[in-house]
């Protein structure tokens, strides 16, 4: 079995006084590869053969939602956000520093859908990730919420021949949850309101995906609708790697991705050390003792990409001296 980990937001923190030691020995040991930085999702879209720019995010994550869901049609992720007024201009935070709960989000998602019907059928997953099914398709440019985390909306805006049409919707939007119940209530209560929602990845289900991978363990949707959309077996990591496996398991450990995202370095810092501990010395004991022939570990990130490959040879090298996460040389590339 060839074990990969994908990582991302790992490169992203300084981590100079941790001690990882299963990850320094990765570091030294291993043969390293950089490439230019690239998010997550544009990576797993390319690893299923996807155009990374018009790959449809939103059908695939909402099938990753619940697979026995019918995603027939035309979809757009809508997730709720709120955006602030700062020195910088108009920023934007994403629903992991909201707080919302499944009842308000359902609450705010029924007014969506009695003020907007034209639009289509707005649905609520998750308190953090709303999606809208489209009445009719639309030719719209959008970027990905991870891309706008942090940063001035209106580089961002919705671009094409129906860009025009899908600001006024999201000025409209705003209108709406500006007066909404929900939002009176969590302002009196001194909680972050909900004021828009971001539009991003639209389109259709693909009608096949390559098949990178014979299995994968992650609670991620996204991932999880692409490989239910290749016909692959996925399911969470209990932290155990299966029995046996024919071919390549994929292992996306994403909890650093948050925090690396805000620059929370004490919440990343935390993260790293359980992720040292609940991914990395275990796949590194699979492959000393020969449970896994080989482990490839990525982690995309803004300014560069890593893969560091390493088979059980690799680890007998004792004149190779582990190197520390905070020693390491990023190079430079522009990001993807």
């Amino acid at each position: 079995m060839h074990l990969h980990l994908l990582i991302p937001g790992l490169l992203e923190l300084p981590a100079a006084s941790l001690r990882l030691p299963a990850l320094s020995l990765m570091l030294g040991r291993g043969r390293l590869t950089w490439g230019p930085g690239i998010s997550f999702e544009p990576w797993l879209a390319r690893r299923f053969g996807l155009d990374a720019e018009s790959a449809p995010y939103a059908a695939l994550r909402r099938l990753g939602e619940n697979g026995s869901d019918s995603c027939e049609g035309n979809w757009f992720c809508a997730d709720p956000v709120q955006l602030k007024f700062t020195s910088q201009g108009l920023m934007l935070a994403d629903a992991s520093t909201l707080d919302l709960s499944m009842e308000e989000a359902q609450a705010l998602v029924a007014s969506l859908n009695q003020e907007f019907p034209d639009l289509g059928q707005f649905h609520a997953a998750s308190p953090g990730r709303w999606y809208l099914r489209l009445a009719q398709p639309s030719e719209v440019s959008t970027h990905r919420l991870t891309e706008v985390v942090g940063r001035r909306v209106d580089g961002f805006l919705p671009e094409g021949r129906d860009g025009p049409l899908w600001c006024r919707h999201f000025n409209e939007i705003q209108v709406l949850l500006h007066g909404h119940p929900v939002n009176q209530a969590r302002e009196e209560e001194g909680h972050p309101v909900v004021n828009s929602v971001w539009f991003w990845g639209n389109g259709t289900l693909p009608g096949s995906l390559e098949i990178p991978y014979a299995m994968l363990a992650t609670d991620d949707p996204l991932a999880r609708g692409l490989a239910h959309q290749a016909g692959i077996p996925f399911h969470s990591w209990s932290g155990q790697l299966p029995a046996s496996v024919e071919g390549s398991l994929l292992v996306l450990a994403d909890t650093l991705a948050r925090p690396a995202l805000y620059a929370d370095e004490e919440a990343w810092r935390d993260a790293l050390v359980a992720l040292e501990a609940s991914h990395l010395a275990s796949s590194l004991a699979a492959l000393k003792s020969g449970k896994v022939g080989s482990l490839t570990l990525t982690a995309p990130g803004d300014r560069a990409s890593l893969e560091i490959h390493l088979t059980r040879s690799d680890l007998w090298k004792f004149w190779r001296e582990g190197l520390s996460l905070g020693k390491l040389n990023i190079p430079s590339y522009a990001a993807m």
